[in-house]
């Protein structure tokens, strides 16, 4: 699977759209059966080639947004493309380019709220709105490095710093961020990726064990308010579920 292509998790399967391999971008969509453990490579491909994507499902729509051509330089920039993929009649529709607005191919991350997908590049943040096809900025999501390792709580975006070994939170609606309080220290993180499951954070962290051998850990994270309505976290489990030659990429939840 493509690291820069964009995932989306519909019941138990797995939509998987753009791909690039070096200075080549792809308008590919997979479909992988997760029951079944099938892949699809026959779907309808995208209007257009994105060499790096974000995505999210709203209404039965997958809307796809991306804009590099290619890879190199890192650091490249394209126009904005805004696609919407009809699960059920499998059809794609272009959507209007959003005028000045320009996606970065790195580092790219989304969440979706509201009807809403919140999305971060490295030098812009936006919010689109599929139901008035409109995108608008929010450079206060760029704030902090939560791309790949982000879930969405109650309206509330958290994310797992391996780095600083944090749980930060960003009110989508006030739109502030925050430290959460806890003592939650995931010691040997070299990279984290953060889902929600039955209400609870749970991170996905690696552990290098030595040049030939990784760990895959996995934390379960309750939140709770304190008196002053702070949000905080308590550490639910923690244990190593996989080791092996593996890197750790993306994580999404299904139902299986």
């Amino acid at each position: 699977m493509p690291s820069s292509g964009s995932y989306v998790a519909v019941g138990s399967k797995i939509y998987v759209m753009g791909r690039s391999c070096f200075e080549v971008s792809s308008n590919a969509l997979t479909l992988i059966d997760c029951p079944l453990h099938t892949a699809n490579h026959h779907l309808p491909n995208m209007p257009r080639a994105v060499a790096s994507s974000v995505s999210g499902y709203i209404n039965e729509k997958i809307y796809v947004i991306g804009g590099c051509r290619s890879r190199f330089p890192v650091f490249s920039e394209g126009p904005m493309d805004v696609m919407v993929f009809d699960v059920k009649s499998e059809t794609w529709e272009s959507k209007t380019r959003p005028d000045n607005l320009v996606f970065d191919w790195y580092s790219n991350s989304a969440v979706t709220w509201d009807d809403k997908i919140y999305f971060r590049v490295l030098k812009h943040g936006f919010v689109y709105d599929p139901s008035q096809d409109k995108m608008e900025k929010e450079d206060m999501l760029k704030s902090y490095y939560w791309v790949g390792s982000e879930c969405v709580i109650e309206g509330v975006l958290y994310y797992y710093s391996a780095a600083s070994k944090i749980l930060r939170s960003y009110d989508l609606k006030e739109r502030c961020w925050k430290r959460v309080k806890s003592e939650i220290g995931l010691s040997g993180t070299t990279r984290a990726r953060t889902v929600t499951y039955d209400k609870k954070v749970v991170v996905f962290f690696e552990k290098d064990i030595d040049r030939n051998k990784v760990e895959l850990w996995c934390a379960e994270i309750k939140l709770e308010r304190d008196e002053q309505g702070e949000i905080c976290a308590r550490l639910d489990w923690c244990g190593c579920v996989f080791e092996g030659h593996s890197r750790l990429m993306n994580c999404l939840v299904l139902k299986v």
